[in-house]
């Protein structure tokens, strides 16, 4: 399985992806798990994916449930159009976001058969190297989630 975190660092609570690898990264994680700072790497993070069962992405997108709040579920996204899945990931405040590479690992086969998404939105973005306080406790809440997560999967 592979975790990755999608943003850009530089900007703020964008980084809310990678900083929450940073988190996970402390702790003790099952051997069939892979953590990933995927930073804005956008559509070509899709050719690695055929590599995996499952992928967790953490993300900062508009939830719905307001700044510095989790949202979390998993994606059927074998069986979304390709405008539902933009809908879902209406806002990744950067280049190139999930709805795209997931798009793109789904026409070109590398999609995994579980894809989840832990998606907070952010409380500020701008040219910072640093995350808002809410969002920098909202990590290790996401952190304990993919952990639990985790656990419910199992072997996956």
């Amino acid at each position: 399985m592979l975790i990755a975190g999608v943003g850009n660092r530089f900007m703020g609570d964008d980084g809310f992806g990678p900083r929450a690898i940073d988190v996970l990264s402390s702790s003790t994680l099952p051997d069939w798990v892979e953590l990933r700072d995927a930073g804005t790497a956008g559509r070509s993070l899709a050719y690695d994916l055929d590599e995996y069962e499952a992928v967790i992405f953490l993300d900062a997108m508009e939830t719905g449930l307001g700044p510095g709040k989790l949202r979390i579920g998993e994606v059927e996204a074998e069986g979304l159009e390709d405008e539902e899945l933009r809908e879902i990931f209406r806002s990744s405040s950067h280049e190139g976001g999930l709805a795209d590479l997931i798009i793109f690992s789904r026409a070109i086969g590398t999609l995994p058969s579980k894809v989840f998404i832990v998606g907070c939105e952010p409380v500020s973005l701008g040219n910072s190297l640093e995350l808002s306080g809410e969002m920098e406790e909202t990590t290790k809440e996401a952190a304990r989630e993919v952990l639990a997560l985790l656990d419910s999967l199992g072997g996956t």
